[in-house]
């Protein structure tokens, strides 16, 4: 039951921030982008109680691991947002489009700064 809350979690959560689903109760195995995701949120959480952690984990298999783990998160994550910035770019050529998505990252995108500017891809992925 709680594999199932947990897939259902992380699918409806990908769907409001990104628009699609990671296919988390579709599949019958853990997939990468939500164990890294699991793994990053546990040891953001044991950061607080590690008073050297930037110290340790720049050391430890831990460190490696998270890392590692940021990196699976990054590729997930840029691979959607070059894909919408591609798609809004497309979409800007053609007069034909339809109704604008409503998920968060198409809220972000169409944030600007106080200088006027949108935010870039990297500031789209570090959104808080």
């Amino acid at each position: 039951m709680r594999s199932l809350l947990y897939a259902f979690t992380m699918d409806s959560f990908s769907s409001l921030a990104f628009g699609e689903a990671v296919g988390a109760l579709a599949s019958d195995k853990q997939l990468p982008f939500a164990t890294a995701f699991d793994y990053v949120q546990s040891r953001m959480m044991l950061r607080f109680f590690e008073m050297f952690w930037k110290i340790t984990e720049w050391f430890s298999a831990d460190g490696r691991r998270m890392r590692a783990e940021v990196k699976v998160i990054d590729d997930f994550v840029y691979r959607i947002i070059d894909a919408r910035l591609s798609r809004k770019d497309q979409d800007a050529k053609n007069e034909d489009t339809e109704r604008p998505r409503e998920d968060l990252l198409d809220m972000y995108m169409r944030l600007r700064l106080e200088d006027g500017t949108l935010l870039t891809r990297v500031g789209l992925r570090c959104v808080r």
